[in-house]
């Protein structure tokens, strides 16, 4: 929904569990259109109850409950679509994770599909690296590796390859790969430098003295 944000309650930084409130707009018109259509609705409920009662004494036709029946549908559509428009007023985590940006304030007024925060999922961290094509040539999936995030120091974590990339750079002929951490470890946060050991089978080569 658009609307000005009535409350905005976190931080970058901040972790947040999933499915907790942490955008609330400004839902007073919306309620009031919600009520206004809960009370079509029942008013068409009752239309329909009187025409069933004077069908049977003919004071009434079976094209005015027909159309009745119509409006009753419609009143309860019009209800559901405002309960709907009324629960995106109230925006939940989608997932767990840390708060990474925070785009606006509390009373921006904002349009549909405004991009307000960024969560991150730090529970499991992905590096991404750029091969020459004749390395990940020698490349699987699930193969181990060593990680060392300049951050923390010389301890080598252990990683695994999770994705390679079908296609190849024709510009610098490389390649990309992703690799994720066998267990994140304290401290390690995204945007750090990690340097990837990867070792590969060994081939003779032919060489020049």
């Amino acid at each position: 929904e658009s609307g000005r944000i009535k409350s905005l309650p976190v931080y970058p930084g901040d972790k947040v569990k999933k499915n907790q409130l942490i955008i609330v707009l400004d839902d007073a018109i919306l309620i009031r259109e919600y009520e206004k259509a809960r009370a079509q609705h029942r008013q068409a409920k009752l239309d329909l109850k009187r025409i069933k009662l004077l069908i049977p004494r003919k004071l009434a036709s079976n094209e005015q409950l027909s159309r009745a029946q119509t409006l009753v549908e419609q009143a309860g559509a019009e209800e559901n679509l405002f309960k709907t428009r009324l629960s995106y007023s109230k925006i939940h985590a989608p997932i767990a994770g840390v708060i990474t940006q925070r785009l606006s304030e509390a009373g921006d007024v904002v349009s549909l599909h405004s991009h307000i925060l960024s969560i991150a999922d730090v529970s499991q961290l992905k590096v991404t690296l750029s091969l020459s094509e004749l390395s990940i040539s020698q490349l699987k999936e699930n193969m181990a590796v060593s990680i060392r995030v300049d951050a923390l120091g010389d301890i080598k974590f252990d990683g695994k390859i999770l994705r390679i990339h079908p296609t190849i750079d024709t510009a610098s002929r490389q390649g990309t790969i992703e690799i994720i951490f066998a267990e994140v470890p304290q401290g390690a946060i995204p945007g750090q430098l990690s340097r990837i050991e990867i070792n590969t089978v060994t081939a003779p080569r032919l060489v020049i003295p």
